[in-house]
């Protein structure tokens, strides 16, 4: 969808001007408010729209006098007083404006854009989730009282957003980005009874509002380009309105419509639930600014309902859960047993960082990180020298070391008493293990770590260490002890040592000098933070993974981390700093400037000190994806959408489809998907790493499916069965990327499109890659954006779409697969965008998408152009296989089959609200591509590059980029050294270029077996392959295969055995025979024996003789013993050999590498036409000019 709304700019700002100055109030009549940020000439504020979500009428606007300048990011009304409740992230907190007047309801919210708040309008509270402090609270609007607030969730939850509250319901709704998997979540309104309700295909929702009449929800999610809804409980998912490219902001929801704000279009809409058509458009605003939060004030989508909480009397505030209400206490409180009054946990604050100086011990509320202006409260007894703080926040203690009395001592925050827990040395850092109650030191005067019992005030010398150790930290859910050791200035490292094993590991050490102060380990992320050399930085536990935040922290003393802020202390200095780590500068705020030097300090929050985290918090609950806690507690493993459980309860996997299937790219979630042409059952393939993709295909046969990554601007290759990714090309250009993909089945080559700027030095371009050598040459160049790539191999063409980006020509360009010979042969709307090719195959025609035209179709030369009719616009990619058209789009939630005859939609498959935006279809195995003669036959005898020509049978060969063909070999690249290509009696793969290096797979003939186990061999550097070529394949006849082979050597084993045991019989018959011969004739005249040949006997040319002639020199006295036991044989005739042939040429000369036994010569450029010329010379070529 396309807006284009203007509006001069002079205009623009005197209508805002005026309507700045028009009165504003508040009726019966319902409004819609949508927040502006602040802007070139004025300040943010609020437009008001007279109407509802069907029509609107006058508008006029905002401006808050006493706020300052505002930037609201959420909004929410309360139509029984006409109340309108904003947060602002300038000033951090949370206003009511009402009756012309602004008053303050709640300050020191976070710095987090994505802090969003909802009204509960039975209660009369107000809700909000900080994204930074990561919890969800509470506070009565009318509260007077600044720190009448109450967290109520807290564990768990890393950075909330998009709240919504149903007061009816008695339910709050928030988005969560979860390490374990984002979710939407749902709990009472005081915390309790918390449940996910969707954690699958879920990526960046941006804001929430429910539908109480129907109990519906609705988000924008701008991570999938959508405005979805489902059921309060998640089930009946939908995408009502999608858009791909479009940020949606914030939604409100009106009785039969819902309205959005689109960000980067600078506008806002309202939509019919039922179809998803406009209904109103509002841009003339926003000129200068952009649209924020957008909320609806309207009588009846807020039935009034009978407070609950209005009997109960309770001390603090009530919140309205079902069905009696419940009395709720601010933070530091505990409600009592009868459920009403509340008693005070003690006289600090709840959430605080811990300071000292020389003489107090004082918390300041975490509330003040965000700018709050709350006091300081500190400890009633006075203190002596504390230095190095840290707390038991469930018992309510503080310990300290006290360097005017040598010991670590407690203080009792509840009783305001003081005891001796030990006497120390020189302390260099403290931790406290709260899951044993171990407090622990290092002594950098002996250079020990010792550590205390505080069960039985036991102290023990846990380590003793070369250098002086300094700084300590502890995470004791991993049994895990961190501490420095060295000399600031010189060699320093951070050491980490197991409680339980005792195993101690240097995770960092960096380059001397090395300065490394304050190290601390965040329990909610999981990682050690450190400052070195000026620079905030974090790694993992053991030493991986460095992020480095914001430098220039100078002489700092210690570090904390609380939630997403850093807060730290300069050496002799009064001053605390703070800054959130979400920024990559320092954004300084000093917190106080009423205490002495600052000596120490710590974190207090009881919510940082559980016994255990939740079950997902440790290595994500073992599970391989998304991990849940079940109603036992325990960790439940569950799979992202299309994979499945495997047996193990934890692992995820999928088994792909091997045939009948779509091949589809997910651009939204970065998956690739299969989807049964059969069934439409969607698998999703099992691969790390898919990026953002956007093409894809697939090749069975070399089981490899590629895909292009807009993210790397890359072409990714993986196997079906692996998870493993590999990039196989990246564009060259720093502003292009690597657009569509089609491969040639003829050779395996990939065909693939860069969008660039042809007038930059980024242009586009379309190119060819052979995947297995990684090789890649550019066809044509200088282009601009390409969305779509089509080819045609057995006619030698391949088509394109080419348009500037700035609605000048949008144009379908056909060209040889060689790059020569493009030319335009389709031109459409230069404002519209086509977005993908297919050929049917079957009748020659061309098939193309674009956003606004729908399909058409023309023959193969753009004539015959049909337009189709087909159920949506804005298709984003089409294939053709069986009679059918199958296409995806941003307005429908599936992939759409079409009867190519009927223009029908075909029964096929339901919306999906699980799919993200559908880039891609490959239908496989689809229609049979009409491949290349030529070079589907050993790649057309090209050592590199195959490339069909648009004439019929002819092919050319070619180099990568940067290398040219021999001069005396129009097959081979230079630099190429290639293994022969044929084997007797089999073949090797088409796909195999038999370059040096190169592994290929080669098969047997029909009636020949292997002769080895393995079916590749590898192209050796000097041209022959690592096996017997001669040898590779025999007669079935011969019986010889790998399986046999051990049979054979068996049989003929035994066999040999009787033939011995046989001669052996003979021979004593014969030397009987013999002596009774002897005996009775020795003067008979002896026979002349006939000529006999054993294998073992080899003559040599000169002993053989004439066919029945006889050789006396083989006679000797004994051998005529011998041969008279012997029976009479024929003298055998020699066999008859000839020399072997010379090779004999065509007009130009077999490349040397083929063997003339198996390949069939053709002319140079694969024509089955005349040559024209060609010289006789071997070392001479030419290439074939055609006529």
């Amino acid at each position: 969808m396309a807006f284009v709304m203007e509006i001069p700019v002079v205009l623009a700002f005197s209508i805002l001007v005026i309507c700045a100055k028009l009165p504003l109030s508040f009726g019966a009549d319902p409004a819609i408010l949508v927040s502006v940020d602040d802007g070139v000439f004025s300040s943010g504020g609020i437009y008001f729209y007279d109407g509802d979500g069907s029509t609107v009428t006058n508008s006029s606007s905002r401006t808050f006098a006493g706020v300052g300048v505002v930037e609201i990011t959420s909004m929410d009304t309360n139509v029984a007083d006409g109340s309108v409740y904003f947060y602002d992230y300038t000033s951090r907190c949370i206003y009511r404006y009402r009756s012309g007047t602004t008053t303050t309801v709640h300050c020191g919210i976070s710095s987090s854009y994505s802090t969003s708040l909802a009204y509960d309008w039975v209660s009369g509270n107000i809700y909000w989730a900080d994204g930074f402090f990561n919890w969800i609270a509470v506070q009565p609007v009318d509260a007077t009282d600044s720190h009448m607030y109450r967290v109520i969730i807290q564990d768990d939850i890393e950075k909330p957003r998009a709240l919504a509250v149903d007061s009816k319901a008695g339910y709050v709704f928030w988005f969560d980005i979860s390490t374990s998997g984002f979710r939407i979540e749902r709990a009472l309104l005081d915390g309790t009874s918390r449940v996910p309700i969707i954690f699958t295909s879920l990526v960046m929702v941006i804001d929430m509002e429910v539908d109480v009449a129907n109990r519906r929800l609705y988000w924008t999610e701008n991570g999938r380009d959508s405005i979805e809804s489902s059921s309060y409980d998640g089930t009946d998912r939908k995408i009502v309105y999608r858009e791909f490219g479009v940020h949606f902001r914030s939604i409100a929801v009106d009785t039969d419509h819902f309205c959005a704000t689109f960000y980067d279009l600078r506008l806002w809409a309202c939509f019919a639930k039922s179809t998803g058509s406009i209904s109103v458009i509002r841009a003339s605003e926003f000129i200068l600014r952009y649209p924020g939060s957008i909320t609806m004030y309207k009588d009846g989508l807020r039935p009034p309902m009978t407070d609950s909480c209005s009997t109960l009397g309770c001390e603090h505030f009530c919140v309205n859960v079902q069905p009696s209400g419940k009395c709720m206490c601010k933070e530091g409180y505990t409600l009592d047993t009868d459920g009403k009054q509340c008693t005070e946990i003690h006289t600090l604050y709840s959430k605080a960082i811990v300071v000292s100086d020389s003489t107090r011990i004082c918390m300041l509320s975490v509330r003040a990180l965000a700018g709050s202006s709350d006091p300081l409260r500190c400890v009633r007894n006075t203190v002596q020298g504390a230095q190095f703080l840290t707390v038991d926040t469930s018992n309510q203690v503080i310990y300290y070391v006290s360097t005017t009395t040598n010991d670590i001592r407690e203080y009792d925050i509840n009783t305001a008493t003081t005891r001796h827990i030990t006497t120390v040395q020189t302390v260099s850092g403290l931790a406290f293990d709260w899951i044993d109650r171990n407090l622990f030191w290092t002594e950098s005067s002996t250079g020990k770590i010792k550590y205390i019992s505080l069960t039985t005030l036991a102290a023990t010398e846990f380590e003793l260490v070369s250098s002086p150790p300094s700084d300590m930290t502890i995470d004791p859910h991993s049994r895990t002890l961190f501490w420095v050791e060295g000399t600031s200035g010189y060699e320093m490292k951070i050491v980490s040592m197991s409680l339980v094993s005792k195993v101690k590991s240097v995770i960092l050490t960096p380059p001397s000098p090395a300065t490394i102060k304050g190290i601390f380990f965040d329990v909610i992320s999981n990682r050690l933070f450190f400052v070195e050399s000026e620079k905030l930085s974090s790694i993992e536990r053991n030493g991986s993974d460095i992020n480095h935040f914001f430098t220039g922290i100078q002489a700092v003393q210690d570090l904390l981390i609380y939630k997403r802020y850093a807060i730290w202390s300069v050496t002799s200095s009064p001053m605390l700093y703070t800054n959130g780590l979400q920024h990559n500068y320092p954004v300084i705020s000093n917190l106080t400037s009423r205490m002495g030097v600052i000596t120490a300090m710590a974190v207090y929050d009881e919510s940082l000190q559980r016994q255990s985290k939740g079950p997902c918090a440790h290595l994500n609950g073992g599970c391989e994806q998304l991990c849940l806690t079940g109603v036992t507690g325990n960790a439940v493993c569950a799979c992202s959408y299309g994979l499945t459980l495997l047996s193990d309860g934890k692992r995820c996997g999928s088994v792909p489809l091997s045939s009948n299937f779509l091949l589809v790219s997910d651009i939204n979630h970065g998956r690739l998907l299969q989807i049964s042409t059969v069934n439409a059952q969607v698998t999703t393939l099992d691969i790390n790493g898919v990026g953002r993709p956007i093409a894809a295909v697939v090749d069975l046969r070399a089981s490899y499916v590629y895909w292009t990554d807009a993210n790397e601007g890359s072409i990714k290759r993986s196997t079906l069965n692996d998870s493993h990714t590999e990039i196989i090309y990246t564009s060259p250009g720093v502003d292009s990327f690597v657009n569509s993909l089609a491969m040639d089945y003829s050779t395996g080559n990939l065909y693939f499109t860069v969008s660039g700027d042809a007038t930059t030095t980024s242009p586009g371009s379309v190119g060819v890659l052979r995947p297995s050598t990684r090789l890649a040459r550019t066809l044509v160049n200088n282009l601009n954006y390409i969305n779509g790539l089509a080819l045609y191999p057995s006619k030698g063409l391949m088509f394109f779409t080419h348009d500037d980006g700035n609605a000048t020509f949008t144009r379908i360009v056909q060209a040889s697969m060689d790059g020569t010979s493009t030319r335009d042969i389709i031109a459409i709307d230069p404002s519209d965008v086509l977005t993908n090719l297919a050929i049917d195959y079957t009748s020659d025609r061309l098939y193309w998408s674009s956003n606004r035209g729908g399909v058409e179709s023309s023959s193969l030369s753009g004539a015959e152009r049909t337009k189709l009719t087909t159920p949506t616009s804005r298709v984003e990619s089409i294939d053709v296989d069986g009679g059918y058209l199958y296409l995806t789009s941003d307005r429908k939630h599936k992939v759409v089959k079409i009867s190519l005859q009927s223009q029908l939609e075909a029964t096929f498959m339901a919306d999906n609200a699980e799919l993200g935006v559908l880039h891609n279809i490959f239908v496989y195995p689809g229609q049979s591509q009409q491949v290349s003669s030529v070079c589907s036959t050993n790649n057309g005898g090209c050592s590199t590059f195959c490339l069909p020509k648009s004439s019929p049978s002819s092919s050319y060969c070619a180099c990568q980029d940067g290398t040219s063909l021999k001069s005396n070999d129009p097959y081979t690249c230079q630099g190429v050294i290639r293994c022969p290509v044929a084997v007797p009696n089999g073949q090797i793969d088409s796909s195999c270029t038999h370059n040096a290096g190169e592994v290929c797979t080669f098969r047997c003939d029909q009636g020949y077996l292997r002769t080895i186990s393995a079916t590749t061999m590898t192209c050796g550097q000097t041209g022959n392959w690592d096996e017997n070529v001669s040898q590779l394949c025999q007669s079935e006849d011969d019986g010889i295969t790998p399986e046999n082979q051990q049979t054979i050597i068996y049989v003929a084993a035994g066999l040999g055995g009787l033939v011995i045991i046989s001669i052996t019989i003979v021979a004593i018959v014969c030397v009987v025979i013999r002596k009774k011969r002897l005996s009775t004739n020795q003067d008979r005249q002896r026979s002349e024996p006939n000529v006999y040949y054993t294998p073992n006997h080899q003559m040599s040319q000169q002993q053989m003789t004439p066919p029945g002639a006889i050789n006396h020199a083989m006679y000797s006295q004994a051998s005529n013993e011998k041969m008279m036991c012997e029976p009479s044989l024929s003298v055998p005739t020699p066999p008859a050999y000839s020399a072997k042939a010379e090779n004999v040429y065509d007009t130009i000369p077999t490349p040397p590498y083929e063997e003339p036994s198996r390949i069939q010569h053709a002319p140079s450029v694969r024509s089955q036409t005349s040559i024209v010329s060609a010289q006789s010379s071997d070392s001479d070529y030419l290439t074939l000019i055609r006529t």
